[in-house]
């Protein structure tokens, strides 16, 4: 299979969405190899569309992988983290966010968000008043297994967060891994380097502040 990556574009902005390599069997979620642009101004392609679409590069940062990354240490079942941005920021539906980011181990992350929902919705999901991005929201279970890592790569001035080896809570055997990465301009990336067949019922996308604006 080829790799899967999607790009949420706005003006320069990219949203990247990207599965593992061809030789390692995955089943990334389904979606439109493009679309949008919603209320704001979003739209998104991924790499299947060979036109216009992103190139798939996963570049590991969890260190049980070999990688430079910091663990956030979630540990329990439906648990969020704040994190430092580390002198990283993110312009992001008109409102630069520099200070921290909220990490939910139910696979996704948020700006001033502490939300644990485990589960998932269609976007907009208005109950989220604050903005969140969304790789893979499901019923994610840390407890039977798998690590949540970030890491602020300085040099390509971008935040990558990754889900390692977590497992779904109703398939505790599957062990996907998956990342979102951000850019300064508001470009945010997708990638999937495995993921469990479960991925077809969960949430992907993204959302601005107050239940708005939503791809």
């Amino acid at each position: 299979m080829k790799p899967l990556i999607l790009a949420f574009l706005l003006l320069c902005a990219t949203l990247v969405m990207a599965a593992s390599n061809p030789a390692t069997p995955t089943m990334p979620p389904t979606i439109d190899r493009q679309g949008g642009p919603d209320g704001y101004g979003y739209r998104y392609v991924d790499n299947q569309n060979e036109a216009t679409g992103p190139r798939f590069e996963w570049v590991e940062i969890a260190a049980p992988a070999g990688g430079p990354g910091i663990n956030t240490n979630l540990i329990r079942d439906d648990e969020t983290i704040a994190v430092p941005l580390q002198g990283f920021s993110m312009n992001y539906y008109g409102t630069v966010y520099a200070d921290s980011l909220t990490i939910c181990s139910n696979g996704f992350v948020g700006f001033g968000l502490y939300s644990t929902f485990f589960e998932n919705s269609q976007l907009p999901y208005t109950t989220h008043t604050q903005p969140c991005i969304y790789p893979l929201w499901d019923d994610l279970s840390l407890p039977n297994g798998g690590s949540v890592w970030y890491y602020y790569d300085q040099a390509n001035e971008r935040f990558i967060v990754e889900w390692y080896q977590v497992p779904q809570a109703t398939v505790p055997m599957s062990r996907n891994t998956f990342q979102v990465r951000l850019y300064p301009t508001g470009v945010i990336e997708f990638l999937y380097h495995t993921i469990g067949s479960f991925a077809n019922s969960s949430t992907v996308g993204i959302q601005g502040p107050n239940g708005g604006s939503s791809n």
